[in-house]
Formats: structure tokens, sequence, C-alpha cells
């Protein structure tokens, strides 16, 4: 296959997306699914997390289908929601880990006023 049969193809299955065609959803979680996880294991350092991250991403842009029609539009689209969602689970991880430091109980001690 050409490099411009290949285009035409993404640009073909862009267009089925938009449509609402199933097929060409799992054309785009085949094409991307493996670099979105990678691309979000650079930010969360999380296997699971990553894959779970990059699956919901496809879940999203799936949601707004029709108004998604090119391939260049559909790659930025997913990039740019797998940023955005490790970002907020990385602020939701440090938020949790703030919480749960400040909720530990002061360092029991037994400097009583006795002994001084």
């Amino acid at each position: 296959m050409k490099t411009g049969d290949h285009n035409m193809s993404r640009e073909a299955q862009a267009l089925a997306f938009q449509q609402g065609e199933e097929s060409a959803l799992a054309f785009f979680y085949r094409e991307f699914l493996p670099a979105l996880s990678l691309y979000a294991f650079q930010y969360v350092k999380s296997r699971p997390v990553a894959e779970e991250i990059a699956s919901d991403a496809l879940v999203k842009i799936w949601k707004m289908h029709r108004k998604l029609n090119s391939y260049p539009a559909i790659r930025a689209y997913l990039y740019k929601t797998v940023r955005r969602d490790c970002l907020h689970t990385l602020k939701k991880e440090q938020r949790r880990n703030t919480i749960h430091q400040n909720s530990r109980p002061a360092a029991i001690t037994n400097d009583t006023p006795f002994d001084h």
C-alpha cells in the first residue's frame, strides 16, 4: 500500500467515524490506543492508569464523533484529551496525598511538662 493510499484510507475512516460507523471507531482504537497509552504513561508512570486514560479518551471522542471530520482533527483531539486527563489525574493524586499526609495523627511523644 502506498503512503498516499494509506492517507486516503485514514481520511475515509475519519469520514466514516464522523458518520458514526463503529468499524471506524475500531480502526482508530487499533490505530491510536498503543501510542496514547505510552503517551499517558509518560505522565502518570502507571501502565494500568495510562491504559485506562487512553481508552477513556477513545470513548470521549466517540461521544462527539459528529464534530470531528478529519484524521488530523481526531488525532489532535485524542492527544489533547489524554494530556488533559493525565494532568487531572496527577492533580487528584497530589490532593489525595496532601489530604492523607495532613490527616495523619501527630507523632506521639513522651515529652510532658514533668520531663522539663
